[in-house]
């Protein structure tokens, strides 16, 4: 049944609550496990009440407010942050959009994933919400599974990124931890190295050398004007001509057999 308005049996009044579902801590979400952060924003606390009642009890943690006011001052004193704000549009004052072009302003939380709920569904609405960086859209009435779905898909999204991110982060700090080590060696001029058993093209030379600097895939792209589907083809080559297995290797192996040298990597 869409959501109503309406508060539930029980419900304890007051404009701003944060409440923690006792059976949180054994819920397994999205194959994470763990707690996430809820701020739910509207101005009809009937709807609001309703609204924190289904997403504390799918799991969440949640956070209330009923104006874009009132959001940015609970925002500002939240701790932890909220993983996703589900916000109304129309509101009295500082309205969804307002409020979601001051939180892309604040450094600590321009990152904050957003979902607007709409009475209405008009374009120019949407157009003016996607240019100030809402993540989804859902119009009223809704069906509550249809708002889990939406945060299911961004937050899990979110978190496949950032082990993505911190597994990058990792190889980069390994890749420059080998370059500080062998550029040791640099001032020595005795140092030989072996004939490689591979031949590596110029446009895969191009890729390696950036690699070997600790660029990103996206970076690599941007600096050879080039697709990042091109880098992530030319560094699968690279993997499979030298018979490595990681970012890591690869440039070990590039520093045995001298396709990239201390001198000119460490510059």
């Amino acid at each position: 049944r869409p959501l109503a308005a309406g508060p539930p049996r029980g419900w304890a009044a007051g404009p701003l609550r944060q409440r923690v579902s006792a059976a949180t801590a054994a819920t397994t979400w999205g194959g994470q496990l763990g707690l996430y952060n809820v701020l739910l924003i509207d101005d009809d606390e009937a709807l609001l009440k309703a609204m924190d009642k289904l997403v504390m009890e799918r799991g969440y943690n949640t956070t209330t407010a009923t104006s874009g006011t009132e959001a940015l001052t609970v925002l500002r004193a939240s701790n932890p942050r909220p993983d996703i704000i589900v916000s109304d549009i129309r509101m009295p004052g500082l309205d969804g959009f307002a409020l979601l072009e001051q939180v892309r302003a604040l450094p600590q939380f321009k990152d904050i994933p957003v979902v607007f709920l709409t009475a209405k569904s008009l374009t120019r609405d949407r157009v003016q919400g996607y240019k100030a960086g809402v993540d989804a859209y859902l119009p009223k009435p809704f069906e509550p599974e249809e708002l889990f779905s939406i945060m299911d898909n961004i937050l899990v999204r979110r978190v496949d990124l950032t082990h993505e991110i911190l597994g990058l982060r990792q190889d980069i700090r390994e890749l420059k931890a080998i370059m500080e080590q062998v550029a040791e060696l640099a001032p020595k001029k005795s140092v030989e190295y072996r004939k490689a058993p591979v031949y590596v093209t110029p446009r895969e030379q191009e890729v390696l050398d950036l690699v070997a600097l600790g660029y990103m895939n996206r970076e690599v792209a941007l600096d050879l004007g080039v697709t990042e589907r091109t880098v992530e083809k030319r560094i699968q080559s690279l993997l499979e001509k030298t018979n490595t297995v990681n970012r890591t290797e690869l440039v070990r192996f590039a520093l045995d057999y001298g396709l990239i040298t201390p001198e000119s990597d460490m510059a």
